[in-house]
């Protein structure tokens, strides 16, 4: 756990991103806590991917978005992102969900800031079930089935990525990963770490410069700002 501290200290000293203390005005910390992952940070996110999102910017954030995460998918107007800002409610409890029943791909991406896996499914780790639910188009709650998927759609295994979001990009535990590999898929491997202190630097690095040409609000460039750039606000 040392080494695992001093490298989350590391990276708090590299950048100012979310873990950001000065003390300034910021409205996202001042109504939520700067560490909360569903209310905050995986809502955020999901407001700029989503396509039909009030930023106004169609699916340019989705594909800058892909292609800092190195993804290999090509996004179309038909690509649905879960939650959004119809709709916050997560997906089989899927922090964030990329879907494109059409090109027959799913990109499953679990977020996770300080907490650790969530691997209450006695069956199988966190990310096996969502995998599994999305391949199979079915819900799991505590170890059970419990209803299909609204939109009936079964992804190819080839066709499900997997994302581990953290702060500095390390490795979700392996019984989230492998836990039961005769009946659900061995994740070991499949799994790609992303880190906000890389790929979604980058990508809100993008998304600034794609706002000098294109419609954006001035309140996403704030809002950017606020959560992830505070210096500059």
């Amino acid at each position: 756990m040392g080494n695992f501290e001093q490298e989350i200290k590391n990276l708090k000293e590299e950048n100012k991103l979310i873990w950001n203390k000065e003390k300034t005005f910021n409205i996202f910390t001042v109504l939520v806590k700067n560490y909360d992952e569903v209310r905050l940070h995986s809502r955020f996110i999901t407001s700029l991917l989503d396509p039909n999102g009030v930023h106004r910017m169609g699916t340019r954030p989705l594909e800058l978005f892909m292609e800092c995460i190195n993804c290999g998918f090509q996004c179309s107007e038909n690509t649905k992102v879960t939650p959004n800002s119809s709709d916050w409610t997560e997906d089989g409890d899927i922090d964030i969900l990329i879907e494109d029943s059409i090109q027959n791909f799913a990109i499953i991406i679990e977020n996770k800031i300080y907490s650790g896996d969530n691997n209450s499914d006695s069956e199988c780790g966190q990310l096996q079930k969502y995998f599994w639910q999305i391949q199979n188009a079915k819900y799991r709650q505590n170890g059970k089935v419990t209803k299909e998927r609204d939109n009936k759609h079964r992804y190819p295994s080839d066709k499900i990525k997997v994302y581990y979001l953290t702060l500095d990009g390390h490795n979700p535990n392996e019984y989230s990963t492998s836990h039961n590999n005769a009946i659900f898929k061995n994740l070991k491997e499949e799994v790609k770490n992303i880190s906000y202190g890389k790929e979604i630097k980058k990508w809100l690095e993008k998304l600034n410069e794609v706002k000098k040409d294109e419609y954006c609000s001035k309140y996403v460039n704030v809002a950017i700002e606020q959560l992830y750039c505070p210096e500059k606000s």
